[in-house]
């Protein structure tokens, strides 16, 4: 067998394989004894998540499989922590580049997104820990974005920082203050004061940690 010789972190098994039992090859790979302390994780089309925790699976999972669930269930059994995410939606690549540098570490992953579309695909899946959101995008205006992020269970509590160009009205403050986190306006990323508001926003909600430490150093100075 290639995993007496190859030994893996985890091994994700599909129990429908094409001409093999997948529900003996289970029970075979955690008895015998070059196998079964590796992990095996069961996704498959077939609803028995009973029977594969029985015969030894670790976790047990239906297709089609979230990407998140996969990933944490690798950061898991590996026993390395699951990198925090920060997502940026903006069309702007310019300011996508500017914020990504107050992200620079290498525990946190910075996912880029350039329309309202993709950032709400992205937030679905990806369930950041913070979005940074424009309001001036051509295919959705921020404010519809984070109304439907709010709408959704799956991304209403995830924090929202505006980050955008474009002045704001008593109303449209008003807005903000009720449904994002906080309000960083895009003059700030040229200033050299970006860190420094960003990280006290992100303190309030304990996630002042966010940011690299070197941009938060710098912006002291």
């Amino acid at each position: 067998m290639l995993l007496e010789t190859v030994r893996p972190a985890a091994i994700v098994l599909d129990i429908m394989l094409r001409g093999e039992d997948g529900w003996g090859l289970l029970p075979e790979l955690k008895t015998n004894p070059d196998t079964r302390n590796i992990p095996v994780l069961v996704v498959t089309s077939v609803d028995d998540r009973q029977k594969a925790m029985s015969l030894g699976a670790d976790a047990f999972a239906q297709k089609p499989l979230a990407r998140r669930w996969l990933l944490d269930q690798l950061h898991k059994f590996s026993g390395r922590s699951a990198p925090r995410k920060v997502l940026l939606i903006d069309d702007e690549e310019v300011s996508r580049y500017l914020l990504r540098q107050l992200f620079a570490s290498a525990s946190e992953q910075v996912i880029e997104a350039s329309n309202g579309a993709e950032g709400l695909s992205f937030a679905r899946d990806e369930q950041p820990q913070l979005i940074l959101l424009d309001l001036l995008m051509p295919d959705a205006n921020g404010f519809e974005v984070l109304d439907r992020l709010r709408a959704d269970p799956k991304t209403a509590d995830i924090p929202v920082v505006i980050s955008t160009s474009r002045p704001l009205n008593d109303g449209e403050r008003a807005q903000l203050e009720r449904h994002a986190a906080g309000y960083l306006p895009k003059s700030r990323l040229t200033d050299g004061t970006a860190a420094l508001e960003l990280r006290r926003i992100c303190s309030g909600m304990g996630l002042g940690d966010l940011l690299s430490e070197q941009a938060a150093s710098e912006a002291v100075l």
